[in-house]
């Protein structure tokens, strides 16, 4: 079976409301992925009931984070040790053979120090279980 995924860094934070509503409708009637990855996402009141979608807002004074999107494809949300909640997240992904994929959004946060190299590293110790 082919399944098809796409990674978009949606930019939030810097666009405005047009442009984010702009960038939603690209992605959903343009990019026919069926799997999208997407961080710097929000969904405010631009998602409505024909999508699958696991977001995790990253909080304080991002009111954006990272989501899994599909519209035909099941969702379950994977938990696991996250030092970065909201900048990543973890799903299983039901296909139609009955098989699960695991897929992973993630944006690099910095870390209290400023390295994204070392919090980078810290994302990927939590995820080693899921590997």
């Amino acid at each position: 079976m082919k399944v098809s995924i796409v990674n978009w860094n949606m930019d939030n934070w810097k666009r405005t409301h047009e442009e984010r509503n702009k960038g939603w409708a690209y992605l959903t009637e343009n990019i026919s992925a069926d799997i999208k990855l997407l961080q710097e996402f929000a969904p405010h009141n631009i998602i409505d009931d024909k999508y699958n979608i696991l977001f995790k807002e990253i909080g304080d004074k991002r009111r954006w984070g990272s989501a899994v999107i599909t519209r035909d494809l099941k969702i379950e949300e994977v938990i696991f040790k996250n030092s970065f909640p909201g900048a990543v997240v973890a799903a299983d992904i039901m296909l139609p053979n009955d098989r699960i994929l695991t897929v992973i959004s993630l944006y690099g946060m910095f870390d209290e120090e400023n390295y994204v190299t070392a919090a980078l590293h810290r994302v990927l110790s939590d995820l080693t279980p899921l590997l």
